[in-house]
């Protein structure tokens, strides 16, 4: 941009000086006039070449800045609708991790209660079930986490620079699919009414380490960090 203008510079004031040069070529060995008309005569001269040129060249510059700011603003209105869309897809990703957080300690919570229950032989099948559907209800969470870290990449991976063949991203699907199966050893095990007590160490404990360390390199391109 600034070699545009320092050769627009020099071409312009090359284009202007020529008619002066010119004049000055056929008409500089005779002696300045007194008469008005004479000089008027030059004025008209003057406006009538340089005038043009500068009006020439203004609307070249003209011209270009405004392709250059058309150009700049299309560029910033894609990258911001990029960023936007990484955004959205950012949203899907913690929405479901937000989800699994909530029910986490819950889900321990009511496989507790489902086996204390069970071993006093207190409660009513309709407690059971009430307690059954519940647990299940929360193990959704868990496949449906499993389901948009599995399939990320295929939906959004062409929105993000991000090398979704890396070892990171390979670490947290492998840590997910641990996860997904943990809530489906649990859910076979409360349909059979053959459950112990949740030991948080039967969890792939690995999975929000792996988790944090995806997300963290999707937000540097989020202008997050």
């Amino acid at each position: 941009m600034k070699k545009f203008f320092i050769v627009l510079g020099i071409m312009s004031l090359v284009l202007i000086l020529t008619p002066v040069v010119i004049y000055w070529y056929h008409f500089g060995n005779t002696t300045l006039s007194d008469k008005v008309s004479d000089w008027g005569v030059f004025g008209d001269y003057i406006n009538g070449t340089i005038n043009t040129i500068v009006a020439i060249i203004s609307l070249f510059v003209l011209a270009w800045i405004t392709y250059i700011v058309a150009k700049n603003s299309n560029q910033e209105a894609r990258k911001q609708q990029l960023i936007l869309r990484r955004m959205d897809a950012y949203q899907v990703l913690a929405t479901h991790m937000i989800n699994f957080n909530l029910i986490d300690r819950k889900l321990e919570i009511e496989v507790f209660y489902f086996n204390s229950i069970k071993k006093s032989g207190t409660f009513l099948s309709k407690d059971q079930a009430e307690a059954i559907r519940s647990i299940r209800h929360n193990l959704f969470a868990i496949h449906e986490l499993h389901q948009c870290i599995s399939h990320f990449s295929m939906s959004y991976g062409h929105l993000f620079e991000y090398d979704f063949n890396n070892e990171e991203f390979k670490k947290l699907t492998n840590s997910s699919e641990r996860l997904r199966q943990w809530a489906i050893n649990i859910e076979h095990s409360i349909v059979e009414q053959n459950v112990e007590n949740l030991d948080e160490n039967d969890t792939p404990n690995d999975f929000l380490d792996n988790y944090a360390d995806f997300t963290n390199s999707l937000r540097k391109e989020m202008n997050f960090e």
